[in-house]
């Protein structure tokens, strides 16, 4: 005669084992947390490094607009009179300066740094 057939069940891991290997899984989902963290802190940087050089190159483009106006309106009024001329120029000069603050206005909210919004 034959004995009585036990089924073997799968042995469960011990509960100091699964434990484990549950602060194994969650110290890997950590590390991977903190590499997209310093991954989005580099493209952050980067961003902000773009925003200046568009900032900057616009405070270029200002001067250098002001400074055409004035160059252009020292050469409309080199035939005038000299008094004339510095009135021409004066009025010249602060219509370029009233043109670029208008322009000022409206890139102001395109390059303005998130801090910096309302």
């Amino acid at each position: 005669m034959t004995g009585p057939v036990t089924a073997r069940l799968p042995l469960k891991p011990s509960l100091s084992a699964r434990r484990a290997a549950l602060l194994k899984r969650i110290e890997a989902k950590r590390e991977a947390t903190a590499e997209i963290g310093r991954h989005l802190a580099v493209d952050l940087q980067a961003v902000e490094r773009s925003r200046r050089s568009i900032v900057t190159g616009l405070k270029i483009l200002k001067a250098a607009a002001v400074a055409g106006g004035v160059i252009w309106s020292l050469n409309a009024t080199s035939r005038i009179g000299r008094g004339s001329r510095l009135l021409s120029v004066a009025v010249s000069l602060l219509s370029s300066i009233r043109a670029m603050r208008k322009l000022g206005t409206f890139f102001t909210p395109l390059v303005q740094s998130p801090g910096k919004q309302e």
